[in-house]
C-alpha cells in the first residue's frame, strides 16, 4: 500500500516542467523498479519455501541489485556521460536550459 501511495505521490510531480528531461529517465527507474518488485512478489508466492533454496536466494538478490544499479543508471547515465566527455558543451546546454526554465517560473 505504502509502494502505490508513494509512487502515486511521484507521479503527481512527472508534469512539472524540467529543463533537462529527468523525467525520462525517472520513470524508465519506476519501471524497472516496478520489474523488480513484480518479480520478488512472484517468487515469494510461487515458492513460499524461497528461502530454503540457495539459488532463489541467489537469483532474488542479483535481480535486486541489478535493477537498483539500472534505475541509478536510467536517472543518472545521461549526466554522468555528459559531464565526462562532453563537459564545455554540456555546461554551455545546461546553463542555457537553466535559464530557460527560470525565464518560464518552473
Amino acid at each position: 500500500m505504502f509502494a502505490f501511495l508513494l509512487a502515486a505521490f511521484c507521479m503527481l510531480f512527472m508534469g512539472t516542467k524540467c529543463a533537462h528531461n529527468e523525467h525520462v529517465g525517472v520513470a524508465l527507474a519506476w519501471l524497472i523498479l516496478g520489474l523488480a518488485t513484480g518479480f520478488n512478489t512472484y517468487v515469494m508466492y510461487v515458492k513460499p519455501m524461497y528461502p530454503a533454496s540457495l539459488v532463489l536466494r541467489l537469483c532474488l538478490v542479483s535481480a535486486n541489485q541489478g535493477s537498483v544499479l539500472a534505475a541509478w543508471w536510467a536517472v543518472m547515465g545521461r549526466a554522468v556521460y555528459n559531464c565526462r566527455f562532453r563537459y564545455h558543451v554540456h555546461l554551455v546546454e545546461w546553463r542555457l536550459a537553466s535559464k530557460a526554465a527560470q525565464s518560464a517560473g518552473t
